[in-house]
């Protein structure tokens, strides 16, 4: 059946925000657990499910904030917060949420009571000039990754930040050639993987050591890929999808796009790939969810 809105992923399954109804969908045979209303304004596109905990951004109609509810509590948030924006980001790990306060601050607070830790700004850390010749301050412009003790977020001004999860403190910056690296991904193994028009970087997490960096613009141009959205990777591509509606797999070690699936829809981007042992999924722009079957292991 359609589906209207975004979905998350949990260890199990696939939580999908089906016009403010949360539909929750097995990830081995795709059939359908459950569906309640959810809370009013749910935006599952920035959402994360731990555990039975749903941490997601809600637009209400007076302000914006991010909640956690348990389990389809969606009447008692266990805490919640207020935010600049529905757009702002959200991540959790096992211990602790991160979310975007600000367009330059993140704060990382305890999963399950909601008290705050930490924040950290990356205004000054980011900042920079364009390549017009503007300065600016920095900016998160990417989702937000929790990886062990690390949070990893792009930063407008050409840069990939890592946060210490404990102290809240700079763990370690990486300047990149993008200048707002938005689309970013964590493996197993605790690399980073960071896709952009003009390259693919990979970034070990725990030191901030770049293991290699590939320039795609050609495979990107030849494939008509103008802009790509949120990624996704297993242990041999990364997934994603372009602007104008294409799905797209390239190989990590070559920045080659190796398959391509256009998908139903005008809507830009319609919604970002989720990789699981189970396959890859995506939710187009007419709502229909996909579901392909992708090697997940090197040969």
């Amino acid at each position: 059946m359609p589906y209207a809105g975004a979905i998350v992923c949990s260890q199990n399954s696939l939580w999908i925000n089906d016009d403010g109804v949360i539909a929750i969908v097995d990830l081995q045979t795709g059939r359908e657990i459950s569906r309640a209303p959810g809370p009013p304004g749910v935006d599952l596109l920035n959402g994360v499910v731990i555990s039975d905990l749903l941490i997601t951004a809600i637009d209400s109609a007076d302000t914006s904030y991010v909640a956690c509810f348990r389990g389809s509590d969606w009447q008692n948030p266990v805490w919640q917060f207020e935010m600049a924006s529905p757009t702002m980001l959200v991540a959790a790990s096992e211990k602790l949420c991160c979310y975007g306060k600000s367009s330059h601050e993140l704060a990382g607070v305890d999963l399950e009571s909601g008290a705050e830790r930490w924040s950290f700004s990356v205004a000054e850390l980011g900042r920079y000039v364009d390549p017009v010749g503007q300065p600016g301050a920095g900016e998160t412009t990417s989702a937000v990754a929790v990886f062990g003790d690390r949070v990893i977020v792009g930063v407008c001004g050409y840069r990939i930040v890592a946060i210490d999860s404990n102290s809240g403190k700079l763990a370690w910056s990486h300047e990149v050639g993008a200048l707002t690296p938005a689309s970013l991904a964590v493996d197993a193994a605790g690399i980073l993987h960071i896709l952009d028009f003009t390259g693919y970087w990979r970034v070990r997490i725990s030191d901030g050591k770049l293991l290699n960096q590939l320039e795609v613009e050609t495979s990107l141009r030849a494939n008509r890929m103008t802009m790509v959205n949120q990624i996704d990777v297993s242990e041999t591509h990364v997934f994603a999808a372009g602007a104008y509606g294409t799905l797209f797999a390239m190989r990590q070690e070559t920045g080659v796009i190796e398959w391509t699936h256009l998908l139903s829809g005008q809507g830009r981007f319609g919604n970002y790939p989720i990789a699981t042992e189970g396959g890859l999924w995506h939710l187009d722009a007419n709502g229909n969810l996909l579901r392909f079957k992708v090697a997940s292991r090197r040969s």
